[in-house]
């Protein structure tokens, strides 16, 4: 039956589109800075790029961006506990990908390479848009970028614009969820600027099918504020501060064999940037960045009595922390502060037929780690580590033959240098270590666009990522193993081939790409020992180590068409398979391989001020197990709840959920939203997902503009 429903979402993503609103915009029209760092279109660009603007991120009420980016092709949203979300881009995860903000780095060394948080931290309702790159993107934003890049567009400042604001009150159903936050612009005609707090409550979730998932309950707060100031009309300096804490956090994928945590992440990050533009001329853009960013997070743990087969012996009580039942194993105390300074030139020659960029990226973090319970023991880094970036790209597109409206061919390509250098006292077993890697990326493609309408793209991409902190360093239980360091980690490369078209018409946008991704010395883990044992507190002793080669093939498509002036249709599918060849020669799935996806929608414009939708997600089942997949409880786990695996584990069964959703303008300061989510009530679990996702959610939003 689970089967039968996926392909159903199949047959009827064909007919239908994934849209949660009909929007007179054409989003193939867009401006994007992400593919190139520079102004851009989706539709004229090299790469699968796809965006998430403000309607779309209003209309779909996401409780977090993770959460509205699973709608495009290409992403699979893992979580293993509540707050925390990671996007997964063609089969990569974690430090794999790379944050932006403003086209700042967002990452930093410590990120954990599983499942994690950080995407989530910034609040959806402070952002313009989302854009969404396919593919490494290593030689343009140095390390990381090897499964794709997400690029968060905050709201932009609007100058003479007055003073205004809005206020706006949600809720949802499936964990009594509320959500307050306001906002405040101002815009004369040299400065203008924005603040925005935006706090949410969440009690326990409940899944489909009425169990509620343990220790689901959280919070958080956001804030923010943008300031942009004119100095002259050519020169603009823009100034940007965001912040937020999620304390008190509950992960319990571990509660089958007595093991829970909390956590509290406080965040800031913030940017000053003079930018120059230009019209005429050589020297179109001039722009100089400097930016910080401070983490810091608190993970602690409980170890509850188990029976004899391994399982909790008091589940309730593990769950609500009763210390009576509950024992204080670790506290960890982790905070990281990055400064970095990034510097872009772009000029254009030959009548704008040739376009240079060039660009230098800086990158200096100071890590602080403790156990906070046990102050002599050391933390998960050494205190005290340190880790730089030192990047420099050039970018090259001409166009050699131009012929608006009828054809153009567009040839592109770029060269990257980066350096990355680390340094960690006191390593256990290892004492203090230092390591560098350097890396050379290049890429290249050539376009046609035929009849302003039709775009053939082929390209060739390197990705290079240089292992983290967290990668080389950390030592002890990171959530389903216990990890030991490996001071000779390498790099690991990848090399992007993928071709694609688009087609752009009035009432019809259509992307397809193909793509195989083959990345050599993969970044994996292999079986260790800790002081001669195999495992620690029942979980096996583990360190990253790097594989002979990784390889990920894949299909992504997406379809937009507008039927008359009032419906709206919208779909994608994403497609991907993939190997990890190890050292012995072994071939085995990659860990957490998405299975087969996509979503589906139709919006109609009932009346000017009146919109009603339907949609639909789909995944089909995920059966091609990595040797790690099935020794993971959130894959192959006992779903009685008991401490074992199941043999043979069949993997994650298929599942297809509907939605509807209606945005109604009764005045037009007054913008009232409400959306069903997962209206049929299906049990379903993301494939590498910690609990069940919610069960039918009814979500409400009022918002008053002023």
């Amino acid at each position: 039956m689970v089967r039968r429903s996926a392909w159903l979402g199949v047959a009827l993503a064909v007919v239908m589109g994934a849209s949660a609103s009909a929007r007179a915009e054409d989003p193939d029209n867009r401006t994007v800075i992400t593919p190139g760092r520079t102004e851009a279109t989706p539709f004229d660009s090299d790469r699968a790029v796809f965006v998430l603007d403000r309607e779309r991120l209003d209309a779909l009420l996401p409780d977090d961006v993770p959460d509205a980016l699973g709608a495009l092709p290409g992403v699979s949203v893992q979580r293993t506990n509540r707050g925390a979300a990671t996007p997964m881009l063609r089969g990569l995860t974690g430090p794999q990908n790379l944050l932006l903000v403003d086209g700042v780095r967002f990452n930093t060394s410590i990120f954990r390479t599983g499942p994690n948080q950080y995407a989530a931290l910034i609040d959806p309702g402070m952002l313009e848009a989302v854009e969404l790159v396919l593919g490494p993107g290593s030689v343009l934003y140095g390390s990381d970028a090897m499964g794709g890049t997400i690029g968060y567009r905050t709201l932009e400042t609007r100058f003479a614009a007055g003073l205004s604001g809005h206020v706006e009150l949600a809720g949802q159903s499936a964990d009594l969820g509320a959500r307050l936050a306001g906002l405040v612009a101002y815009g004369a005609d040299a400065v203008a600027g924005w603040a925005r707090v935006s706090g949410r409550l969440h009690q326990g979730l409940r899944a489909g099918g009425g169990a509620e998932v343990p220790m689901s309950d959280f919070s958080e707060l956001d804030w923010a504020t943008r300031w942009g100031f004119e100095i002259t009309p050519a020169w603009r300096l823009t100034a940007l501060y965001l912040g937020s804490t999620l304390p008190d956090a509950g992960r319990a994928d571990g509660l089958p064999k007595g093991d829970v945590r909390r956590s509290d992440n406080l965040d800031n990050f913030g940017y000053v940037r003079l930018e120059h533009r230009a019209r005429r001329g050589f020297l179109r853009q001039l722009e100089v960045t400097l930016s910080a960013h401070h983490m810091r997070e608190e993970n602690t743990r409980w170890r509850c009595p188990t029976d004899a087969s391994g399982t909790v012996a008091d589940r309730a009580g593990c769950v609500d922390l009763d210390p009576d039942v509950a024992t204080v194993r670790s506290v960890n105390l982790d905070a990281v502060t990055a400064l970095a300074l990034s510097a872009l030139a772009r000029g254009h020659a030959l009548e704008d037929r040739l376009q240079v960029t060039v660009g230098l990226d800086a990158q200096h973090e100071w890590i602080a780690s403790e156990r906070s319970d046990d102050p002599s023991a050391r933390g998960n880094f050494s205190d005290g580590s340190t880790y730089a970036m030192l990047g420099a790209f050039a970018r090259v597109e001409g166009r050699p033959v131009l012929l608006p409206g009828v054809v153009e061919v567009v040839l592109s390509g770029a060269v990257r240098g980066t350096g990355v250098f680390a340094s960690a006292p006191d390593l256990p077993g290892l004492g203090a270590v230092d390591f560098d890697h350097v890396g050379l990326t290049g890429g290249g493609s050539v376009r046609a666009l035929l009849g302003g309408r039709l775009d053939l793209y082929a390209g060739v991409w390197q990705g290079f990522r240089a292992p983290n902190l967290q990668e080389t360093t950390v030592l002890g239980d990171t959530g389903q193993t216990f990890e030991v360091p490996n001071a000779h980690l390498g790099p690991e490369r990848s090399t992007l081939v993928e071709g694609g078209a688009k087609v752009h018409t009035a009432e019809l946008s259509l992307a397809l790409s193909v793509f195989r991704n083959a990345l050599s010395d993969a970044i994996v883990r292999e079986d260790a020992t800790y002081e001669g044992q195999s495992e620690i507190d029942g979980k096996s002793v583990v360190r990253r180590t790097n594989a002979t080669e990784a390889t990920y093939r894949g299909v992504e498509a997406a379809l937009r068409a507008k039927l008359g002036d009032r419906v709206v249709l919208e779909a994608q599918l994403s497609y991907i398979d993939g190997e990890v060849t190890g050292a012995s020669g072994d071939r085995t799935p990659p860990r957490r391989l998405p299975p087969f996806q996509g979503g589906a929608g139709l919006t109609w414009r009932a009346l000017e001020n009146l919109s009603l939708g339907v949609d639909l997600r789909f995944a089909a089942g995920q059966t091609a197990l990595s040797p790690e997949d099935r020794t993971d409880p959130r894959i192959c786990g006992d779903p009685s709840g008991a401490n074992a695996l199941l043999s043979p584990c069949t993997g994650t069964p298929g599942w297809t959920t509907v939605g509807v959703g209606l945005t109604w303008l009764p005045v037009p300061a007054l913008t009232l939203r409400a959306r069903v989510e997962n209206a049929s009530d299906t049990r379903y679990r993301v494939h590498g997902s910690g609990y069940d996702a919610a069960g039918i959610n009814a979500k409400l939003l009022a918002r008053y503009a002023f």
